[in-house]
């Protein structure tokens, strides 16, 4: 890995971002509402928003837990999605994203086309088809749908898909380019945060930490996944990453 460092936030660090639920609160809110959802599923009363819902909570608490079990259940969940309501694009929707998370790409694309001929308003089409592009190395096509968004609103899902867009674009020779207007897009995109789920920041920030210690940057990794972390203490992917880094800089104990 290359030497890659950046010109730290004003403060140094990221202590000023914006307050969320404490950690502990929404991972036992997360647990009920999936709880509840599938108690609804298994009588048959649970709505296609409900459904969805249900999907993208169970696919969350995986990717939080670090839990495969809980992945194939979202996947499995998702398949009994479309099977219920087959002539809806939602539940394709869900299923594409649950494919991508396992990397079968070619299936998410499928399912996000037949979705779109459903009825999915092209605008979620195109943000979801950029993340498929970026992570099958189509970094321009990624780039132009993310661009396409931004010129339709300038919010934090936009502006997260930017971030990541630049951190997975780049060759050697601009690594640090990159990786410093990568980080600049993760800064507007915390700053644009209004919600009060630590979800969605946590995961925002652990996705710039990674980064950076894929660009070789273990110090400005920390700052990033040390915020993950104290957002949401139970973070296993962060908790990895800070491993990582302590092994990188020497603090192998």
């Amino acid at each position: 890995m290359s030497g890659v460092t950046a010109a730290a936030p004003a403060g140094g660090g990221l202590a000023c971002g914006p307050l969320t639920t404490a950690g502990v609160i929404a991972m036992g809110n997360l647990d009920a509402r999936i709880e509840g959802l599938a108690a609804q599923a298994v009588p048959g009363k649970l709505t296609a928003y409900g459904w969805g819902e249900l999907v993208e909570l169970t696919a969350l608490r995986g990717h939080v837990g670090g839990r495969i079990d809980e992945a194939e259940r979202a996947a499995a969940l998702a398949d009994m999605f479309v099977d219920r309501a087959p002539r809806d694009p939602r539940p394709l929707l869900a299923r594409a994203q649950v494919a991508a998370q396992f990397h079968r790409f070619a299936s998410a694309l499928e399912d996000l086309e037949a979705a779109a001929v459903l009825g999915l308003d092209r605008r979620t089409v195109d943000e979801e088809r950029a993340a498929v592009c970026q992570a099958v190395g189509r970094y321009d096509e990624a780039l132009a749908l993310c661009q396409r968004a931004l010129s339709r609103r300038r919010d934090f899902a936009t502006l997260a898909a930017m971030a990541r867009c630049h951190a997975e674009n780049g060759g050697a020779a601009h690594e640090a380019d990159e990786a410093a207007e990568a980080e600049t897009w993760f800064l507007a995109a915390r700053r644009a945060y209004h919600g009060v789920s630590p979800f969605p920041l946590a995961i925002l920030e652990f996705q710039c930490g990674r980064m950076w210690l894929v660009r070789g940057g273990p110090a400005r990794a920390r700052i990033w996944l040390e915020s993950a972390v104290a957002r949401l203490p139970s973070y296993v992917p962060a908790l990895g990453h800070l491993a990582e880094a302590d092994a990188v800089e020497g603090r192998r104990a």
